[in-house]
């Protein structure tokens, strides 16, 4: 059964008929003038009644003439649906009140009009419909609270992005690119590659290969700036636009040419020195608002230490970042980037002295292993008292990720070494320090972090 018209569904299009209305009455007007006016010429016989009025109301005010254009039009468009279910009804020009389809159709000598205007009702309430058909459904991209997925290139077809040759983000695709915005400005540690491809097999110097090369270019770029505008650092997007295509599905078919029509968002961990903005984004995730400690499991015992992230806001973001997985490293071993996995899960105090300090945040073991980068001291007025916990080095401006924690007062260490906490647990310092060890200062039992973590102070 063909449902009803309403008159609220094509109220919009009518209003958008009255050009195409108006070209009609025009056309229609020359040819049946005669037919149209009636006989007397006084006048009131001559004011224009119907649809001639409506016409002529429509250069008044459009947008009253068009709604009530559209009513006629769902008028007829009920009475045809209504002949189609085998109803009887009165010839035109009788009260159809009753029947539920309008009060008055048309005098029958404008029937020919009549039709014209339904024509372009029809024909404005159809283009609205295919201009909001939806566009198709926007791919699933893996989107975390905290992070997207590191070293995946999720591909989106761009014509879920954007409309035939066109530069400008669909209003559809904003919700899926605003989930990206909010999880790569949670985790500043990552870089945003944009590379928009086409389905164009062309040679390069083809002039359509330069086409679709600028055409993917500036699409790049608009997602790129719409990133950017969304809280994602400028200095992490790069945007890259592809004349010819580097195929992922068979070319020769619509499905394979719509997903080489792409665009990939390849988000890749950066292995780097810290910075300020990442103390933020590291301790995003713990909750309260009290002071910064650090929980070091180990296995002779757990120390508490607090974190002096507003003397030392760096250094405690690097130690954060490496502790929690959140910051990429590079082992020394492998050279492989390491992303999501903690850094000091597993490793030893590789020195220790008693009556001074343990040392420990080695990779390798041996003193000389670190995260792949290093960063600048940040010397306030602290000092070396017992508990201290500071930044190993080799000299200024060569922190990575080994620290010490200092069993007695080391004044000699003052303005050397960047102090980033102070630990509690003074005794068990003493007691890991005490242990038994080589010529090397290395333990000869191994004296493991299980893991650290972190909270805030009630």
């Amino acid at each position: 059964m063909r449902p009803r018209v309403s008159r609220s569904r094509v109220a919009n299009a009518g209003e958008k008929s009255i050009e195409v209305f108006m070209c009609l009455r025009s056309w229609f007007g020359r040819r049946r003038r005669r037919a149209i006016r009636p006989a007397s010429t006084s006048r009131a016989a001559r004011r224009p009644r119907g649809f001639r009025a409506l016409a002529a109301r429509a250069c008044r005010r459009p947008a009253k003439a068009g709604r009530q254009l559209a009513t006629r039009g769902a008028r007829d468009a009920n009475r045809a649906a209504a002949v189609e279910r085998g109803r009887q009804l009165p010839p035109r020009g009788h009260s159809e009140r009753r029947r539920g389809l309008a009060v008055r159709s048309p005098a029958p000598k404008n029937r020919r009009m009549h039709r014209s205007l339904l024509f372009a009702c029809a024909l404005g309430a159809f283009l609205p419909r295919a201009a909001a058909e939806p566009p198709p459904p926007l791919p699933a991209i893996e989107v975390t609270a905290t992070r997207v997925e590191i070293d995946h290139a999720p591909s989106i077809p761009t014509d879920t992005l954007f409309d035939t040759g066109d530069t400008q983000l669909r209003a559809s695709a904003r919700p899926l690119l605003d989930a990206i915005a909010r999880a790569l400005a949670k985790d500043a540690t990552t870089t945003v590659r944009i590379a928009c491809h086409t389905d164009d097999t062309a040679p390069d110097n083809d002039q359509t290969g330069e086409y679709d090369h600028k055409l993917s270019q500036q699409r790049a770029e608009a997602v790129q700036a719409y990133l950017a505008r969304h809280g994602v650092a400028a200095r992490r997007l790069t945007a890259r636009g592809f004349g010819r295509d580097k195929p992922v599905a068979d070319n020769t078919t619509d499905d394979g040419k719509r997903a080489n029509r792409r665009l990939e968002i390849l988000i890749a961990g950066e292995v780097r020195p810290p910075d300020v903005a990442d103390l933020a984004a590291y301790t995003r995730a713990i909750k309260g608002k009290g002071t910064l400690i650090a929980t070091i499991a180990t296995s002779q015992g757990t120390l508490h230490c607090q974190l002096f992230d507003d003397k030392a806001p760096i250094t405690v973001a690097n130690f954060v970042g490496l502790a929690t997985g959140q910051k990429p490293w590079t082992d020394p071993q492998t050279g492989k980037t390491m992303r999501g996995k903690p850094f000091y899960d597993g490793l030893t105090f590789h020195r220790v002295i008693p009556h001074f300090m343990i040392q420990g945040g080695d990779p390798l073991g041996t003193g000389t292993g670190g995260p792949g980068y290093q960063f600048d001291n940040e010397l306030a007025d602290l000092t070396h008292v017992p508990g201290t916990l500071a930044m190993a080095n080799a000299g200024p401006g060569t922190n990575g990720s080994q620290f010490f924690v200092t069993e007695v007062e080391t004044s000699w260490l003052n303005n050397k070494h960047t102090i980033f906490g102070q630990c509690r647990e003074i005794d068990l310092v003493g007691k890991i320090a005490a242990v038994p060890r080589d010529t090397g200062d290395r333990p000869e039992l191994p004296v493991t972090i299980a893991r650290i973590t972190f909270a805030r102070a009630p």
